[in-house]
């Protein structure tokens, strides 16, 4: 994967406590503690998901929640 640079989004969502971007999927706590899953809706132009950067609705979180 080629280096990403951070968007204009990256700090709201890092203090909003993701781990990744819902809007670049850059991984915000690189070399930090990973923080739990947060419980919040996507808004319809976020791409990825906050928690493992993965493709928003196609990763291996929903697939968890659904059981």
């Amino acid at each position: 994967m080629a280096n990403r640079q951070p968007c204009s989004y990256c700090e709201n969502y890092r203090g909003q406590g993701h781990n990744y971007c819902r809007m670049c999927g850059i991984h915000l706590t690189k070399g930090f503690a990973q923080y739990v899953r947060l419980a919040i809706v996507y808004n319809t132009s976020e791409r990825f998901c906050g928690y493992c950067g993965g493709p928003k609705h196609e990763c291996s979180c929903i697939e968890r929640t659904k059981s």
